[in-house]
């Protein structure tokens, strides 16, 4: 069972070919001028497959005037303009991946 970081939905999917859980969730950040965290949650429902996910960030992303990916391409950071004070950060987490990190911290 998957759960999201946000700890409100969880699922489970499983990989045709292996039977391996599979997962994806979309993160964001809302962060104010100084760096400080203002919100953050999930976007929409836990995805079964990474392409699902893309597609959920990329209608988000949809609507913001400057969207670019980061330069270490772990995330997408979203501005209504150039000049907005508020910055939005998107990534797309693989949970499967997670909680097989997180069982081998315990």
């Amino acid at each position: 069972m998957a759960t999201c970081p946000c700890g409100s939905r969880q699922v489970e999917w499983r990989c045709q070919v292996r039977g391996e859980p599979m997962a994806y969730c979309v993160e964001w950040r809302l962060l104010g001028r100084s760096g400080g965290l203002l919100d953050w949650g999930c976007i929409g429902d836990l995805y079964p497959t990474y392409g699902h996910a893309a597609a959920a960030v990329s209608e988000l992303l949809r609507t913001y005037a400057d969207a670019v990916r980061s330069e270490d391409g772990t995330h997408w950071c979203a501005r209504r303009s150039l000049d907005a004070d508020i910055e939005l950060r998107v990534w797309i987490s693989d949970l499967a991946k997670a909680e097989v990190a997180a069982a081998w911290q315990m």
